[in-house]
């Protein structure tokens, strides 16, 4: 297992790398909040913004419905967003997307055999899919095409179904992410833990699997003034602020947070904005009100990235009540913006979180999330935290260096898989 946690030296090369980036059941570009749109649509985007900044030219490939014909449009320099068009009369959910791979494997060969004036033989140096039905599809394109593929599975049925069992994965999946493992080049994980998981869990190749860790956008997350902050988010309440982001998924851990909430408001004066959710979700409101705390708890639906950090700015804490998180990239804006953090033991965030910068639960349960919040709560009281240091604990997290050690991945399995071929394997 290769460990890139550290900032390494990019790989130089004259050749341009032509990498097809596969995101098939949800668009980069997407809104973020909703159930299928949302940390890793940030890392797409945000990896091959900065790959394009090296001279890597990516095309990252999703999926549209009933268009009239596949589309390219320019996302970045160096980065083009490729919508392949699949007609049915039936809508396209994740759960029922496998179905359709084989369509959407046509339309992606004949998207790259009309693009043959930009690129020879289909087009790419390398495949990099991001999720499992992606991994599927960017498995049949490397046979079709003899081209190495990396996989980046985000999460995992398996991983999923040990911490999450409201929303169970089919056995099918399974066994397609353990096939994928094998078939594949290379595997990479953005954490340790999401390594050992895959080695423990699926029997994947410690030596076929890289940590590569993700980034924040340091640029645009950092600390604003807290009082021009409350005045932008339109905030103007003595209470402790309390933030969540990300979707209204089970796995994402909403659902006890708001017990928690429930339990503390008599402790600790408190209000909790909730970033993030489709535009009506009318059990997360049932649940509101069934726990009484209509008046504790907002939903304040799906924020443009480029708002977030007035609302990280203006809280006094996010909280991450996460079951599961293979990265946990809110966790990381947070920090960014010199506002601390209240998680469940997830994605990086052991790795990060320390008494200087927010509280990791000790335990996994709703008794230790009251505990952490409150907390939090008294040693904000008290001034114990410092928003330039809190920013210092991420301040090697960027996405360039994320970039840098992808590209350094790209360029390693390219030379191993040619060297491959030259032997005759």
């Amino acid at each position: 297992m290769t460990n890139n946690i550290k900032h390494e030296k990019s790989i130089d090369s004259n050749d341009v790398l032509k990498i097809a980036m596969l995101s098939i059941h949800s668009s980069p570009v997407g809104e973020l909040g909703t159930s299928d749109t949302g940390g890793m649509s940030v890392y797409i985007r945000e990896l091959a913004e900065e790959l394009g900044k090296t001279g890597v030219s990516t095309d990252i490939f999703t999926l549209c419905q009933n268009r009239q014909s596949s589309s390219i449009t320019s996302l970045y320099k160096n980065v083009r967003l490729i919508y392949l068009n699949i007609k049915t009369d039936q809508p396209i959910i994740k759960e029922t997307l496998f179905d359709y791979l084989p369509s959407v494997f046509d339309a992606f060969n004949e998207t790259v055999t009309k693009d043959q004036t930009d690129y020879d033989k289909a087009g790419y140096d390398l495949i990099h899919s991001h999720y499992w039905l992606s991994g599927v599809l960017g498995n049949q394109i490397k046979q079709k095409y003899d081209l190495p593929h990396i996989i980046t599975f985000h999460t995992t049925g398996a991983v999923k179904n040990r911490f999450c069992t409201q929303e169970l994965e089919p056995d099918f999946r399974i066994e397609k992410e353990k096939g994928l493992t094998a078939a594949c080049d290379r595997i990479v994980a953005s954490t340790q833990n999401e390594a050992h998981d895959l080695i423990s869990l699926y029997n994947a190749e410690s030596e076929k699997i890289s940590v590569v860790p993700a980034g924040v956008n340091l640029e645009l997350f950092k600390p604003l003034d807290k009082t021009a902050a409350c005045r932008e988010i339109d905030f103007n309440d003595d209470a402790k602020l309390l933030l969540y982001v990300g979707r209204h998924v089970p796995v994402k851990g909403l659902d006890r947070l708001l017990k928690t909430i429930s339990e503390i408001r008599n402790k600790i004066s408190l209000r909790l904005l909730v970033i993030g959710g489709d535009d009506e979700n009318e059990k997360l409101k049932s649940t509101i009100k069934d726990l009484n705390i209509q008046k504790e708890v907002d939903l304040s639906g799906r924020k443009d990235q480029k708002f977030l950090p007035a609302y990280y700015s203006a809280a006094d804490m996010l909280v991450v009540p996460s079951y599961h998180e293979s990265f946990c990239l809110a966790g990381l804006e947070s920090l960014a913006c010199g506002t601390p953090v209240v998680s469940t033991p997830v994605g990086i965030m052991p790795t990060i979180i320390n008494n200087k910068n927010g509280c990791i639960l000790t335990e996994n349960n709703d008794s230790a999330m009251a505990e952490a919040i409150l907390r939090v709560a008294n040693n904000h009281d008290r001034g114990n935290y410092s928003p330039a240091q809190i920013r210092n604990s991420v301040k090697d997290y960027s996405w360039a260096n994320t970039a840098e050690l992808m590209l350094g991945e790209y360029h390693r399995v390219i030379s191993n898989f040619d060297n491959k071929k030259g032997e005759g394997k």
